[in-house]
């Protein structure tokens, strides 16, 4: 597989870190937490920059900010674990996120048949071979060929959204021949 570098910068450095995180907080980004072996111990972060990227082959990709706790042991792994959080894991997901306390030892979890350390009751887990990694900006974009799938419970997923945790709320379908709402209440 070949990389693309990235074009050069010109004459714009581009748009300040904090407008950015500021119009990127209205976008609704699904949460997980994405786990490897370090040694002997679990390692894991949650993340909401996780994406499928293709289903042929089937990889999906996750970034690191390089200053996480758990980026060497992410950048070390040739294999990680994906638990798709539902709306009930904000708790796991606020601890998955700070740094300096033991986010296993409060958390319910199991190694999985492959040896991955995966979070009890998520909607889903994926085990994945990590297929690249690409160091871009502050953080590493780590592409991954998924090896396996379990289901889990069924419910509402977990998303982040203006800075707080929230579940989705089930929009009724579109029926043929009326106008769908636009956006704003506009229609």
């Amino acid at each position: 597989m070949s990389v693309v570098p990235l074009r050069p910068v010109r004459a714009r450095e581009g748009v300040a870190p904090d407008r950015l995180r500021s119009a990127l907080r209205r976008h609704a980004a699904s949460v997980v937490v994405v786990t490897v072996m370090d040694g002997e111990s679990p390692a894991g972060l949650t993340v909401s920059s996780f994406t499928a990227v293709s289903l042929q082959p089937p990889l999906v990709s996750f970034c690191i900010a390089n200053s996480s706790s758990s980026f060497g042991a992410v950048e070390a792994a040739d294999t990680f674990a994906v638990s798709l959080l539902g709306s009930a894991q904000a708790d796991i997901a606020t601890r998955f996120a700070t740094r300096g306390v033991d986010r296993f030892a409060q958390t319910p979890w199991e190694l999985d048949e492959h040896g991955h350390p995966v979070i009890s009751g998520a909607l889903a887990w994926l085990t994945c071979a990590t297929e690249t990694q690409i160091p871009l900006g502050d953080h590493l974009l780590v592409l991954g060929r998924v090896l396996d799938v379990r289901p889990g419970r069924t419910g509402r997923p977990l998303v982040h959204h203006e800075g707080r945790f929230a579940a989705p709320t089930p929009i009724a379908p579109h029926r043929a021949g009326r106008p769908a709402p636009g956006p704003a209440g506009r229609g």
